[in-house]
C-alpha cells in the first residue's frame, strides 16, 4: 500500500512544461515592439510621461504593466487622482503649476466590485489595497492594514472616495476615514475616473484571457504526466503474492519489503512473483503525446 507521501514523490517526478512563461513574454513583445502612437502634449505637460503616477512610473512602464495584465489575467484598471485645490483655476494655470492628475494601478484581484447606475455607468467600485500608516516616532512601528477604497457617487451625484479597514475582531471592515469629495481643478466631478481594460471593449466586464487555453493545456498535461508516473508503480512494479496461507501465517509474514524475508511452515502455501508487462500504460503515454503536439 503506498502512502499519501509515496504517493507525492511519484506525483512530483511529473513533467511541468514552461510554456505559460514565454508565451505571456513573446505576446508582450509583438505588442511593445512597435513605438507607441501618443497624443500631441504641450510643451510644459511632457514631464507627465516620464511619471504618470508620482513615483516615477513611466507612461510606457504603465502601459507595459496593463498589456501583460490583459495578456494573463484580463481586467485591470487606473484610477485617476487628482490634486485637491482651495479654489477653481484655469487649466493653463494648473499646467504651469504642474498641478496635474495621477494615475494608480489596480489588477483583476483588487477590483473588487462594480455597482451600474440605470444608464449602465459605474455609480459603485470598490478596491483593493494596502493602508499603511507611517509612525513620526522612531520608537512606534508603522502600521497597515487589508483595506477597501470605496469610489462611489453620491446622492448628487457627486464623486467621493472613501477607506476602509479589516477588523479582525469583528471581521469585517470598517470606515478608516470619511468620504472626500474629490475635486478636479477645484470643481467637483459627476462621474468616477476609473477606467477599465479588459481587452475586448474596455469595460467592466471581465473576459477570456488570451492565454487560458494554453494554460489549461499545460496544467492537464502535468496533470496526465502525474498520473503516469502513478500508474507506471501500480502496474510495472513487480508484485510478490503468496497463497494457501492461514490467518496465523498472514500475521507473521508481515509488510513486503527487499530487507524482509517471507517464510511459513504451512506446506499447501506457494510464493511467487508477478510482474506485468505494463501494456495499460499505453493510452496514458498517447494522451501525453498528443498533449505534447498539441502544445
Amino acid at each position: 500500500n503506498m502512502t499519501a507521501k509515496g504517493r507525492e514523490s511519484y506525483v512530483n517526478r511529473a513533467f511541468f512544461p514552461q510554456l505559460v512563461a514565454p508565451a505571456l513574454n513573446d505576446a508582450n513583445g509583438r505588442i511593445l515592439q512597435e513605438p507607441a502612437k501618443l497624443p500631441t502634449f504641450p510643451e510644459n505637460f511632457k514631464y507627465f510621461l516620464d511619471d504618470v503616477t508620482g513615483d516615477n512610473t513611466s507612461l510606457f512602464e504603465m502601459m507595459s504593466k496593463i498589456i501583460n495584465n490583459l495578456n494573463s489575467i484580463t481586467r485591470c484598471g487606473i484610477l485617476v487622482d487628482f490634486e485637491n485645490l482651495p479654489e477653481e483655476i484655469t487649466q493653463a494655470e494648473a499646467e504651469e503649476l504642474r498641478l496635474r492628475p495621477y494615475w494608480s494601478f489596480y489588477s483583476a484581484f483588487d477590483i473588487r466590485q462594480v455597482r451600474l447606475n440605470n444608464i449602465g455607468k459605474p455609480r459603485v467600485i470598490v478596491l483593493s489595497e494596502k493602508i499603511e500608516k507611517k509612525s513620526s516616532d522612531f520608537r512606534q512601528e508603522d502600521k497597515s492594514w487589508d483595506g477597501r477604497r470605496v469610489l462611489f457617487l453620491d446622492e448628487y451625484g457627486i464623486y467621493n472616495q472613501q477607506l476602509f479597514i479589516y477588523d479582525e475582531k469583528i471581521n469585517d471592515y470598517v470606515p478608516y476615514s470619511e468620504p472626500v469629495i474629490v475635486l478636479k481643478n477645484g470643481s467637483p466631478m459627476n462621474y468616477i475616473p476609473f477606467y477599465f481594460f479588459n481587452g475586448a471593449e474596455n469595460n467592466h466586464e471581465i473576459t477570456k484571457p488570451r492565454l487560458q487555453d494554453i494554460t489549461e493545456s499545460v496544467n492537464s498535461l502535468y496533470k496526465n504526466w502525474a498520473d503516469l508516473e502513478y500508474l507506471i508503480y501500480n502496474i510495472c512494479v513487480p508484485i510478490r503474492y503468496v497463497t494457501g496461507v492461514t490467518k496465523e501465517d498472514m500475521a507473521v509474514l508481515g509488510t513486503s519489503a527487499p530487507n524482509s524475508i517471507w517464510y511459513t511452515t504451512n506446506p499447501a502455501s506457494q510464493f511467487g512473483i508477478l510482474d506485468v508487462p505494463g501494456q495499460g500504460l499505453t493510452y496514458a503515454i498517447d494522451n501525453i503525446k498528443n498533449k505534447l503536439d498539441i502544445a
